[in-house]
């Protein structure tokens, strides 16, 4: 049985880099899904934790601070890896929600719904066994209310995932696993009937209490899921990373 770290934060653009390089230096993950990531800031990050990356582009976003002047950079998601551990290594990235029209580099969001979404994939052979590790950024929604258009935005995401019958996807998915229990649904409690759900049931949140703007949240809205070839351990939230807690785990696929 073949043994995989993988970390994923949404760093919430270059606010808090030393963080998370700090925290990959300690924690040395095999692979570190990031969110809210700057394509600009991708080759010193990869060079500080001697990895190697993909960027999946979702939109045009200025650096702070967000005024007329700012210039506009590729934003989305990425994927390092530590190449002495992966071989074979193949990217794929895959539109769930494509704003039209669009394509960089003449998109510039307004909104934070006005960008794409995206699936990043990491295929690649670990000790001779065949892994899929992906990560997204999903549909914002006010305090992860469930909406019209999220519940679209999943409807495609599910179309997507359903092509494949073996992956781990970790991100942020913008939306509780503990929040408003009388609702019907929502786009986590739908992954967890669909996919093994591992953060542990003792968390009830993942946003940062000290580094998000809106403070003490009770919102669990950073996940990690797989299809059942996949189990783990060890799996926790690690907050003073980010505005939200950094994921980090192992996980193990069988034969």
């Amino acid at each position: 049985m073949s043994q995989l770290k993988v970390a994923s934060i949404n760093i919430e653009g270059h606010r808090h880099l030393d963080r998370v390089v700090a925290f990959c230096q300690t924690e040395q993950p095999d692979i570190m899904n990031l969110q809210e990531v700057y394509e600009s800031d991708l080759p010193s990050l990869a060079t500080a934790l001697s990895m190697e990356y993909h960027f999946g582009p979702m939109a045009l976003v200025r650096r702070p601070p967000r005024d007329a002047s700012s210039p506009y950079y590729p934003w989305g998601v990425a994927q390092l890896y530590r190449p002495e551990r992966l071989s074979q290594v193949h990217h794929r990235l895959e539109t769930y929600v494509s704003i039209q029209p669009v394509g960089l580099p003449n998109f510039k969001p307004d909104f934070n719904n006005l960008m794409d979404r995206v699936v990043s994939f990491l295929e690649f052979e670990l000790e001779g066994q065949p892994w899929r590790v992906a990560t997204t950024h999903f549909t914002w929604t006010p305090r992860g209310n469930h909406t019209p258009e999220q519940a679209a935005a999943f409807e495609s995401l599910k179309q997507l995932l359903g092509k494949y019958d073996d992956f781990i996807i970790t991100g942020d998915f913008n939306s509780p696993r503990n929040h408003m229990p009388d609702e019907n649904t929502n786009v986590f409690k739908e992954l967890a009937l669909m996919y093994r759900d591992h953060i542990p049931s003792s968390y009830q949140t993942s946003v940062d209490p000290d580094l998000h703007k809106a403070g003490p949240l009770q919102l669990l809205v950073d996940g990690l899921f797989s299809t059942p070839q996949y189990t783990s351990q060890n799996v926790r939230l690690v907050p003073g990373v980010s505005d939200h807690q950094a994921i980090v785990g192992e996980l193990m696929k069988t034969n």
